[in-house]
C-alpha cells in the first residue's frame, strides 16, 4: 500500500514539474528566476526624465541607452532634439559616464553597436539610418556620420530609401547589415559593409500553399550564431548565423537565414502572446541548443502585464524554457534611480539587451523612461535562501524529490519481491 501512495505522489510531483506553454513555465521555479534589481541604476545618479527608445550593451559592458531628450514623445514632429540622446551607463555602479548625440535627431529608435564600436542608429521620422564610428583616441563617437541611407524626411520605397526604419543590425563576420522597413512597409533590406543594397525580403510561411501574411510593423531584429551541432559524426560545422524578425503587431518573430530564406516561426500562441505585442528581442549563445537562446519581451497597450519568454533556438524548432514577469519600481516622477518600495507591473517595454542571460536590462518608452536591470538566480540559490521553510524542497527542487522518492519506490519493490 506504501508503494502505491508513494508513486502516485511521485507521478503528481513529476506531472507538475513538466513544461508545456508559457503559462506552465511562469509557475515553474526549478529553473530559477530573475528578479528586480533595486540597487541599479545607482541612487546617487540624477534624474534623467526623458523618452526611452532603445538599450544596448557595448564591448566595454556597459549600457548605453538611446533616448528622445525631455520632451520626450509631446515635442513638435520636425523638431531636432537639442540635447544628447544617448547615455553610456556603468554596468556595476549605474552612473552615467558620458553622453552624446545632441542636435542630430528628431526620433531616434534602434540602436546597433558592433564589434568596433560603432554605432548604428535608425530616426523613424528622418525615414534614415546613420553609422557614426568609434575614435579610439577620444573613447568617443565621431559627430559626424560615416554613412547615411534613407532621404531626410521623405517616406519613400526602393533601394535607399526607407519608410520610418525601426531596427538594425549588423553581421560581425561580413560587416553587412540588416534594416527593419519598419512602420509602413513590411520587410527586411541587407546592405554590405559599405551601405550597398544587396537585398530585401519579407515575411514566410512554412504553408506554401496560402501567401505568407505580411509583417504587421516589422519592430526589431536580433542575431544568433550556431554554437553547437547536432551532428552525428560530432564534426564541428562551418559558423552559421540566423536572423530573428520582431514582427510587433502580429505578435510573432519569424527566423531567417542571412540570405532572407524563412526558417521557421515562434507564433503568438506559442508566446502566449495572442493579445499583446511582441516589441523586441535579444540573444545569448548556450551550448544546449544550436543558435542559443533569445530573450522575447511583450507587452500590452494601453494596459496588461508585460512578459519576458526564453526560448531555445536550433536549426529548424525552437523550445519554450520559462517565462517571467517584467515589473518595475513604481515612482511619482520619471527617472533611473526609482525607489519606490511597491513594484507595479511593466506594460510596454520597449527593448531588452543582455550579453550572457545573467543580467537583464530593460527599457520602458510608453512613458518617461523606465530603464532597469533583472538578476538571475539559478535554483541552487534560491534554494538555499529558503533552507529551513517546509515547502523550499518541493517549490524549489521537484526533480531531486522526485529521484529520492524513486529510490524509496525501488528499495520498497525490491524488499517486496
Amino acid at each position: 500500500m506504501l508503494r502505491f501512495v508513494i508513486l502516485a505522489f511521485a507521478i503528481k510531483i513529476s506531472s507538475s514539474s513538466s513544461l508545456k506553454t508559457v503559462e506552465d513555465i511562469s509557475k515553474n521555479k526549478t529553473l530559477g528566476e530573475y528578479s528586480l534589481d533595486k540597487g541599479w541604476p545607482h541612487k546617487n545618479v540624477s534624474d534623467l526624465q526623458v523618452f526611452g527608445s532603445s538599450v544596448t550593451i557595448d564591448n566595454s559592458g556597459n549600457i548605453v541607452l538611446l533616448h528622445r531628450g525631455f520632451q520626450g514623445g509631446s515635442k513638435p514632429r520636425n523638431s531636432i532634439i537639442h540635447e544628447n540622446t544617448v547615455a553610456i551607463i556603468d554596468k556595476n555602479t549605474g552612473k552615467i559616464l558620458r553622453e552624446w548625440g545632441s542636435n542630430k535627431f528628431l526620433k531616434p529608435h534602434g540602436l546597433f553597436i558592433n564589434k568596433d564600436g560603432d554605432l548604428f542608429i535608425t530616426d523613424t521620422v528622418m525615414h534614415q539610418i546613420f553609422k557614426f564610428d568609434w575614435d579610439n583616441s577620444t573613447k568617443q563617437w565621431n559627430n559626424e556620420s560615416s554613412l547615411v541611407i534613407g532621404e531626410p524626411f521623405v517616406a519613400g520605397y526602393g533601394h535607399y530609401r526607407f519608410c520610418s526604419p525601426a531596427d538594425i543590425v549588423e553581421d560581425p563576420e561580413t560587416g553587412n547589415f540588416f534594416v527593419a522597413d519598419g512602420y509602413c512597409h513590411s520587410r527586411v533590406v541587407k546592405f554590405d559593409k559599405n551601405g550597398k543594397y544587396l537585398l530585401e525580403f519579407g515575411a514566410g510561411s512554412s504553408d506554401l500553399s496560402i501567401p505568407p501574411i505580411p509583417f504587421n510593423v516589422t519592430h526589431a531584429l536580433a542575431l544568433a550564431k550556431r554554437t553547437s551541432t547536432n551532428s552525428t559524426h560530432g564534426e564541428i560545422e562551418q559558423p552559421q548565423t540566423i536572423l530573428l524578425v520582431v514582427d510587433r503587431d502580429s505578435a510573432r518573430i519569424q527566423i531567417f537565414d542571412l540570405n532572407g530564406t524563412f526558417l521557421y516561426e515562434i507564433g503568438a500562441s506559442d508566446l502566449g502572446s495572442e493579445h499583446a505585442m511582441i516589441l523586441s528581442v535579444a540573444t545569448v549563445t548556450a551550448k544546449n541548443f544550436e543558435f542559443g537562446q533569445a530573450f522575447i519581451i511583450k507587452g500590452h497597450v494601453p494596459v496588461g502585464e508585460a512578459k519576458m519568454v526564453i526560448v531555445g533556438l536550433q536549426a529548424k524548432n525552437f523550445t519554450i524554457i520559462s517565462s517571467h514577469p517584467i515589473m518595475k519600481q513604481k515612482a511619482p516622477t520619471p527617472k533611473l534611480n526609482v525607489t519606490s518600495p511597491k513594484d507595479v507591473k511593466l506594460s510596454m517595454p520597449h527593448d531588452i539587451a543582455t550579453k550572457n542571460g545573467k543580467e537583464i536590462y530593460i527599457v520602458e518608452a510608453i512613458n518617461d523612461l523606465t530603464l532597469q536591470r533583472y538578476v538571475w538566480a539559478d535554483a541552487k540559490s534560491i534554494a538555499k535562501q529558503h533552507v529551513g521553510k517546509s515547502s523550499s524542497v518541493m517549490t524549489r527542487c521537484p526533480k531531486t524529490l522526485l529521484t529520492v522518492i524513486n529510490l524509496i519506490i525501488m528499495t520498497i519493490h525490491t524488499a517486496i519481491m
